[in-house]
């Protein structure tokens, strides 16, 4: 048994076996209650992901007890870890909030990000030059290496969702933010696959492999898409669910577009050729893939009748479930994580009520039978990994570990412990774009180019947290709710840009009256709150939807926006933070944004059959910007969507113009500020540096017609590219200063220019 655990009376799991023991770990092992990640490596050892803590882990012993250790930050872990995986070398890959991956191998910890030396990894004397392997002048064949300890170059993601192996060649891939990185372990290369070269979304949030080979992705709100490596993964196949959840208890195809889960379950090995089921969880119950994954069927939660009755306009008629079907439904809708345990039986997380069991055998649903006297976790259940038999290790999020194991299995080494014969070395960085391959990109981007779109979305952005003064809304600001003087009023920067505007309006499904402010903290030392510079100090502080005075399953209230774009394309943002998302039922927090052209009332645009951009808002408590672009002059609705959740909550919206007449935007926020010296970075370019393809991409990129549907997708990868390229030739610091005050990228150098600049107001009248 573990160091730190204590036994409960046997619980069962009707249909799965014998009576499973239920295990708690206690906080003294492991302190942190918001696990969102577990697995096991090749030595036996158990890993534990948590938001805020960490990474920890348990080494087991065959005899006595096992020992606990814990890695953060300081030790080159990173302290926000959603995902992790153990790759055939047994090292272990850990996905971070905003710093891409970490890989830990022989006691130490490396850090991949966006750009070498980007992570917290680095020391504080080392200069920027120091932490890349860079790329002499005069030719790619030789690179210098950097010091063991300092980040490399690695996802195009900042924020890492999931992390699977590959069954055929062992390559780690990653879900990101900015589509799928994998990691090829004997080249040792990284590549990527985005929108721009055929995958069907950016914005991922889980993976899977089939025994084949062929990979399962997970998208926040595209559905789900396939690939085998028959086609090298470019061949990508789509599965779509509808736009509104559906009126039936089961049916075919997806219940949701919003994936929170996979699972592929193999079946049996047929002329040469592995046959397999794929489970999917969705916000809208379990979806079955047979055949394969080409034929779906769903089965919704128990709830979903409750979210039929709680529609805005209640279906006259709508088919009633039989008693056979009510006994084969989900607890809940929400599914959160799934696993098969060592019976086959697949195990479903949800993120309130607990977690249950699919018995294959006979297609039932069993749940975990519970009382008052044992301790099972009945809230959010963000990972599941199988011990051995029947058992799981459960990683609840709010609700620490547990584990439900038969009475011989708890935790102890399931497998003989893996020893390597040589010390397997950390994984490289990824190399910097040759000048043949920023000269393909510049083709690409230039045979792309057209038509701005009118709106589509745009990118997230996990780093800049609270510092948004002159990364966004530099030409329109509005801060929600914040003025320390009057409570519930708001605070709000124009920075001179005529005819735009951020107006809220009434949600048709809400009672008269309901618009509600709330101010949290009137001071914060939290860096992801919003900066209020009138008021020199960070206030936590939000519009919401009053969503919690109407019931957990009412079709909104939501909260609806009429945006006005003058002419020319900008960036709309929204910044959201879940400040207390690791308490009550802040967990449950998880929205969708959607874009629909303007009517004459949020009636009309409710009424809409597909938006003209989305995009989901999930595990935020970091904080995070989702942006847009959208085309002017014109009117926009936008719907800030609860989708079943807890209060939905907007700290701060924004407009940036990305091209259009100069003469419209005026002047910035920052003029509108005593702030002198806090400026995007000048650079006049030298002959060289302007002849360089990086430099040719990245203004190719700045066009207007590169804004185009076709060339969108390529805006983030081909920048990052540009700006890897610039760093391993030494271009001038001025240089890659602005460029990553124009991604969004920050260094340590740059957090504290912000923080002198925000200084001087403490000093002005």
């Amino acid at each position: 048994m573990m160091l730190g655990c204590a036994a409960h009376p046997p619980t069962t799991v009707l249909g799965a076996g014998a009576p499973l023991h239920i295990i708690t770990i206690h906080p003294v092992s492991l302190p942190s209650r918001c696990i969102t990640s577990v697995v096991q490596d090749l030595a036996g050892r158990w890993w534990f992901g948590t938001e805020g803590q960490g990474v920890f882990c348990y080494s087991p012993a065959v005899r006595g007890r096992g020992t606990w250790r814990h890695f953060t930050s300081r030790n080159g872990a990173a302290n926000n870890v959603y995902a992790l995986a153990c790759d055939a070398m047994g090292r272990i890959w850990a996905g971070s909030l905003r710093h891409g991956v970490s890989v830990y191998d022989d006691g130490y910890w490396r850090n991949y990000d966006l750009m070498a030396g980007l992570g917290y990894g680095r020391n504080p004397g080392d200069s920027v030059e120091s932490m890349m392997e860079t790329t002499p002048p005069h030719g790619l064949s030789k690179y210098r290496p950097a010091p063991r300890n300092i980040s490399r170059a690695g996802p195009l993601g900042q924020r890492v969702f999931a992390i699977a192996t590959s069954p055929v060649d062992g390559s780690v891939w990653m879900a990101t933010s900015k589509g799928l990185t994998r990691y090829h372990i004997r080249a040792q290369t990284w590549q990527y696959y985005t929108t721009a070269n055929g995958l069907p979304a950016d914005t991922l949030s889980c993976l899977a492999f089939a025994p084949d080979g062929t990979l399962f992705i997970g998208t926040q709100c595209s559905g789900i898409a396939w690939a085998s490596p028959h086609s090298h993964y470019r061949l990508w196949h789509r599965i779509v669910g509808p736009v509104h959840l559906p009126l039936t208890a089961m049916g075919p195809g997806l219940p949701s577009n919003l994936i929170n889960a996979l699972l592929v379950v193999p079946r049996k090995k047929a002329h040469t050729r592995w046959r397999y089921r794929v489970y999917a969880g969705t916000d809208g119950g379990l979806a079955i893939g047979n055949d394969d994954g080409r034929r779906w069927h769903f089965i919704r939660g128990r709830n979903y009748l409750g979210k039929i009755k709680g529609l805005w306009h209640v279906p006259t008629h709508y088919p009633q479930p039989s008693t056979r079907e009510r006994r084969g439904l989900l607890t809940s809708d929400f599914v959160t994580s799934l696993a098969m345990d060592g019976h086959g039986n697949v195990w479903i997380g949800h993120r309130s009520t607990g977690f249950e069991v699919w018995n294959h055998h006979q297609h039932r649903i069993f749940p975990m039978a519970t009382s008052a006297d044992s301790p099972i976790p009945a809230g959010f259940v963000a990972s599941l990994a199988p011990l051995a038999g029947s058992g799981m290790l459960i990683g609840g999020y709010e609700c620490g570990a547990f584990q439900a194991v038969e009475p011989w299995s708890a935790m102890r080494p399931g497998r003989v412990p893996w020893q390597s014969t040589t010390t397997p070395p950390l994984p490289a960085g990824a190399l910097p774009p040759p000048r043949a391959k920023l000269t393909r990109w510049m083709a690409r981007v230039t045979a792309g180019q057209g038509h701005a779109v009118t709106a589509a979305f745009m990118d997230e952005d996990w780093r800049t947290e609270g510092d948004w003064v002159g990364h966004y809304g530099v030409n329109y600001a509005r801060l929600c709710a914040g003025t320390p003087q009057y409570a519930n009023a708001e605070e709000q920067f124009f920075g001179g840009l005529g005819g735009a505007d951020i107006i809220r309006e009434r949600s048709p499904h809400q009672y008269a009256g309901d618009v509600a402010y709330y101010v949290s903290w009137y001071h914060s030392t939290l860096r992801r709150t919003l900066y209020f510079p009138d008021a020199n100090q960070r206030i936590e502080a939000e519009w919401n939807d009053a969503g919690g005075r109407y019931p957990r399953l009412y079709d909104g209230p939501d909260m609806w926006l009429k945006v006005k774009v003058p002419t020319g394309l900008y960036r709309l943002s929204f910044y959201f933070h879940n400040k207390d998302g690791q308490t009550g039922g802040n967990d449950r927090r998880d929205y969708v944004v959607q874009i629909y052209p303007r009517h004459s009332s949020p009636t009309l645009a409710w009424g809409c059959r597909r938006p003209l951009a989305q995009a989901r808002i999930m595990q935020f408590w970091g904080g995070m910007y989702c942006s847009f672009v959208l085309k002017g002059p014109g009117n926009y609705q936008v719907r800030l969507k609860r989708n079943y959740g807890y209060w939905m909550t907007v700290a701060g919206m924004f407009l940036d113009r990305l091209s259009g007449p100069r003469n419209l935007t005026g002047f910035t926020n920052l003029d509108g500020l005593p702030i002198k010296d806090y400026r995007p970075p000048q650079y006049t370019p030298q002959p060289g540096v302007a002849a360089s393809p990086a430099w040719k991409l990245w203004h190719l990129l700045n066009d207007r017609a590169s804004y185009s549907k076709k060339d969108l997708p390529a805006q983030w990868p081909g920048r990052v590219l540009a700006y890897r390229y610039a760093q391993s030739h030494r271009f001038p610091p001025a240089l890659l200063a602005r460029w990553r005050w124009k991604l969004n990228v920050w260094l340590p150098i740059d957090r504290a220019a912000f923080d002198r600049a925000m200084a001087t107001l403490a000093d002005q009248p």
